[in-house]
This record gives structure tokens, sequence and C-alpha cells, in this order.
């Protein structure tokens, strides 16, 4: 009688391992499987027992399940077995098999567009991305009721209040030798050594524009 086997692919989860097999060429290995008959028997056994819905056909389908079950973790056992024996420090195979577990596992959820349906391709994707930008980033309002409130504020004549009196040379002056000459300079980059070597005019001129300023509230 002729023997027949299958071949099962294993994948990372499956075998629970960060590396599959593989052999120098980078082709992943596969276990041989010798028993594809009873894959057949269990998915007759399923068919019998779907329509019928009769006890005895759900038993010979639930040991038909079972016994599939176990050949194939007896297999997937053997293909780890075989892995982890073949893991040598000799060559590449041990640092490619811890390396993994140093990978983070990045995982991008899917995307549901706006009338419920999943956004698949690219094109699908970037267009409910769009659409929930320009919902999110809406400006606001123009004309907002706080705007009023500032265009009347500002529409408001200066209130009545006492003048300030001008300042006099005499206090500009005194004002100046005051000054600490070891301070840092602001943003004008004048510093108090600089206000102190000014001639008399310049103070006087410093004078007037201050007291212009008083005057025209400016």
């Amino acid at each position: 009688m002729m023997q027949h086997t299958i071949l099962l692919p294993f994948s990372r989860k499956q075998l629970g391992t960060p590396h599959t097999p593989s052999d120098a060429s980078g082709a992943v290995k596969y276990h041989t499987f010798p028993h594809p008959q009873t894959r057949c028997e269990k998915r007759r056994a399923r068919g019998r027992w779907q329509p019928s819905r009769n006890k005895c056909d759900r038993d010979t389908y639930n040991r038909l399940k079972r016994n599939l079950q176990t050949a194939m973790k007896e297999a997937r056992n053997a293909t780890f077995e075989q892995f982890i024996t073949s893991i040598s420090p000799d060559d590449t195979s041990l640092w490619k098999a811890t390396k993994s577990f140093k990978r983070p596992q990045v995982s991008i959820p899917p995307i549901r567009k706006s009338d419920g349906s999943w956004a698949k391709s690219d094109t699908d994707k970037s267009a409910d991305f769009g659409d929930h930008l320009h919902h999110v980033f809406t400006p606001h309002s123009f004309f907002h009721t706080h705007d009023f409130v500032v265009s009347a504020s500002l529409d408001v004549p200066c209130p009545m209040s006492l003048t300030i009196s001008p300042f006099s040379l005499a206090e500009m002056s005194a004002v100046i030798a005051r000054l600490n000459v070891h301070k840092a300079p602001g943003y004008d980059l004048i510093s108090g050594k600089v206000l102190r070597e000014l001639p008399p005019a310049a103070v006087a001129l410093h004078t007037t524009l201050f007291n212009s300023i008083l005057r025209l509230s400016y």
C-alpha cells in the first residue's frame, strides 16, 4: 500500500518559539504528518453529523477530532524539539532565536469608516483620516458673542481721572544716578552704565519723551 504524507507548516505562534526552523537558504522547514486519512475521516464525520444531529455521529466526529488534534500536537512538538536541538552557539542560529525576544510587537488597529465598514485599502484609510482631521480641526465661528463685548470695550472713551504730573529733569537725573551699573541690560541692550554716560541734552530728550507718553496716554 502506498504511503501518503502531507506537509504541515508551523508558524511562530503555533510553535511558541521566536524563530521558525529554516535551512541555510531561509526556507521554512516542514514536519511530515503521516496520516492524511484521519483528516478526511473527520471531515466526512462532520458532514454526516451536521445535517443529522445524531448523537452517535457527534460522538464519532468528536473522537476523530480529538485524534487529529493529538496527532497535530505531536507533530508540533516534534518540530519544536528538532528546532531546539538544532540550535548551536557555534553559528548564528542561537542569535536568530533570541533576536525576536527584544523586538517589540507593534499592532496596528483596524480603521472603521463613518458608515460602519472597515477601511482596507490605503486610499480608504487616507480618505477616512482626512475626514477625521476635517471634523476635528474645524475653525471657530468668526462672529462670537465675546467679539461684541470686546468691541464695545474698545469703543468706550478713556475714563476721567486725574492727570499724572510730568517728570522733571531733576527727577530723571536722580533716577539715572541710582541705576545699578552691574545689572544685565534688557532687550534694547542699554545698560545702566550707558545711561549714566548720557549728556544733559540726551537726558532732557528722554524726559520729553516720557512726558509725551503721559500726555497722549500711549
